[in-house]
């Protein structure tokens, strides 16, 4: 019998033909089956083999739970398998899949500005971690804080509003407290670098903040902070449509 080919979707992308955002690591191949099915072996250098996603017709798999040391390197093998009273081979064929290293690979999305605050001339930001696929024993998602630590750096670029001359400030915290001309406006966006790279070191830029001059404020103080339940509900929608996005487009 001819062995049938599986063609093996770039391991990288983390992607599915029909785009999906979720919060996994799907691994995706062609063709669609037709008599046969497909069963995914998984293994690192320093991890035995699992299965996932036994005896499937679908062409893409989950993943996630199978990565969990993410500086490990990790290779897939789709292997596709007859239906009962189909031709059968002695050893089913299978595709191998790029190798991958989660640690190294994975892209780094949007970090969030949580709140900022203009007080007389200084501008605090502080900002917020993008979320990952991995989770806590209690299924919240973990942040790139716990999987990086002190790989991870922020750096906030910011200029006088309607200039072009920006500068640049770097923490390894969550927040940012800079000197700037009292009495200006001020825009400004952060992002992330895993310092440890050599590729795809950083992040996918933030929204872009503008500050206002409020007068309501306690004396000194221009710009109220924003309020965290809305901020919050704002992070978790952005979260549930652009996760994928964040942390495993390639």
């Amino acid at each position: 019998m001819v062995a049938r080919e599986t063609t093996v979707l770039n391991y990288k992308r983390f992607r599915s033909p029909r785009e999906r955002r979720g919060t996994s690591f799907p691994h995706s191949w062609q063709p669609v089956p037709t008599n046969y099915v497909y069963t995914v072996k998984i293994s690192g250098i320093n991890s035995n083999w699992e299965k996932a996603c036994v005896h499937t017709k679908e062409t893409e798999c989950d993943v996630t739970d199978k990565l969990e040391k993410v500086k490990d390197t990790y290779t897939a093998h789709i292997v596709s398998e007859m239906l009962s009273g189909t031709e059968k081979f002695e050893e089913p064929p299978y595709a191998i899949s790029p190798k991958f290293t989660p640690y190294n690979q994975t892209t780094i999305g949007k970090p969030g500005i949580q709140t900022y605050e203009l007080t007389d001339s200084k501008l605090k930001v502080l900002v917020e971690d993008p979320l990952t696929p991995y989770r806590f024993p209690n299924k919240t998602f973990k942040s790139i804080r716990e999987i990086f630590k002190n790989d991870l750096e922020y750096t906030l670029y910011y200029w006088k509003d309607l200039s072009t001359g920006k500068k640049e400030a770097t923490t390894k915290s969550n927040q940012f407290e800079i000197s700037i001309d009292k009495g200006e406006n001020y825009c400004f966006y952060v992002q992330a670098t895993i310092l440890s790279r050599r590729e795809n070191r950083k992040s996918q830029e933030s929204n872009m903040n503008c500050t206002r001059h409020w007068e309501d404020g306690p004396a000194g103080t221009y710009l109220v902070k924003q309020v965290n339940r809305l901020v919050f509900s704002c992070c978790l929608l952005h979260f549930q449509q652009k996760i994928l996005i964040l942390c495993m487009k390639h």
